[in-house]
């Protein structure tokens, strides 16, 4: 069993990209879901403790800091460790343009997990979308703007690094570029 908080919306305002549910779990020793598929994305974050998360034949043991992905229809299981067990926050999305945000993040079928150190940050906005229960158009709104944010808090450290290898590439093609201009350059010079 576990002591858990719950948001679910029953039909999705956007189409491009929206929120289905999110909640937070604070999970008692060997609590298990699955297996069992899914028809959305749903990203989980470990707060605290430790479990493991099991896609078909591949298992990840998962700690404190890391997030796991479940992707449409994926048979998947995951269950709370037997002494430290974990709590964690999760939201499910949707829609035509999620699995293109989900690659943003550098997610995909072969990269199911990732590290975030913002835990704190995700929790503090799945906790606000707990709180806008009622389905009014400022309350979907208002969850539309938290989904978005959640996947900006994610991304950050993404991005830092995908920034950080672009500069390096982009260094190395203008080294090679330059020198290959001076090799030309010189080869040039002799043949005349």
């Amino acid at each position: 069993m576990e002591d858990y908080y719950v948001l679910q919306l029953l039909k999705p305002k956007f189409k491009d990209f929206h929120l289905c549910f999110c909640g937070f779990a604070e999970c008692k020793p060997l609590h298990s879901y699955g297996p069992a598929a899914r028809p959305n994305y749903i990203l989980h974050y470990v707060m605290k403790g430790k479990g493991i998360y099991q896609v078909g034949e591949t298992k990840y043991q998962l700690k404190e800091g890391q997030a796991f992905l479940i992707e449409p229809e994926s048979l998947t299981f995951y269950q709370a460790d037997k002494t430290d067990p974990w709590s964690y926050l999760w939201v499910g999305f949707g829609g035509t343009e999620a699995q293109r945000f989900v690659r943003d993040l550098g997610l995909n079928s072969r990269q199911l997990t990732c590290e975030c150190e913002y835990g704190e940050e995700l929790k503090e906005i799945v906790f606000e979308m707990l709180h806008h229960t009622c389905s009014t158009a400022e309350n979907l709104y208002y969850l539309q703007g938290k989904l978005y944010q959640f996947f900006s808090v994610l991304a950050r450290g993404i991005e830092i690094q995908q920034y950080a290898d672009y500069t390096y590439n982009t260094t190395i093609k203008f080294s090679v570029a330059s020198t290959l201009h001076h090799i030309v350059k010189e080869w040039a010079c002799e043949i005349d």
